[in-house]
């Protein structure tokens, strides 16, 4: 029912639907593995005071080798993979926890914030006995 008259000719003759084929993944594979390489940059992002991506990819060769003495020996795979990361996949990474450290919004995006107290010129004005004169 909701049917034009054609699709009702046409549904005793059609077969099962075709099988569908498996979808695909769009995309580049991951070059670099967040799983892996995030435990690392987290306390070397923040003992620099969180730092944009750029300044975090100039202070890594800096960092990596105090990180190796202090935490632990990373693997050849890795290290390699942290210095070749471009400054844009370093910040990428490191994007989630920084908006944890990221203090809540205080009123919503497109909203102004409401006034904490109401213009004191305004109070008495409209009330009764108010009068507005103007000199000419």
């Amino acid at each position: 029912m909701g049917d034009h008259r054609k699709a009702a000719i046409r549904a005793p003759c059609a077969g099962p639907p075709p099988p569908r084929a498996p979808a695909l993944l769009p995309g580049r594979p991951k070059t670099y593995p967040a799983e892996t390489l995030r435990p690392i940059l987290k306390p070397i992002g923040f003992t620099a005071f969180p730092p944009c991506g750029a300044r975090l990819h100039a202070l890594l060769p800096e960092w990596l080798p105090a990180y190796e003495a202090d935490q632990r020996r990373l693997a050849a795979d890795v290290r390699e993979a942290l210095l070749a990361a471009s400054a844009r996949t370093l910040a990428r990474l490191v994007a989630p926890a920084a908006r944890e450290l990221t203090p809540p919004r205080r009123h919503p995006a497109g909203e102004p914030p409401a006034p904490e107290h109401p213009d004191p010129r305004r109070l008495d004005r409209g009330g009764p006995g108010w009068l507005e004169l103007d000199t000419v």
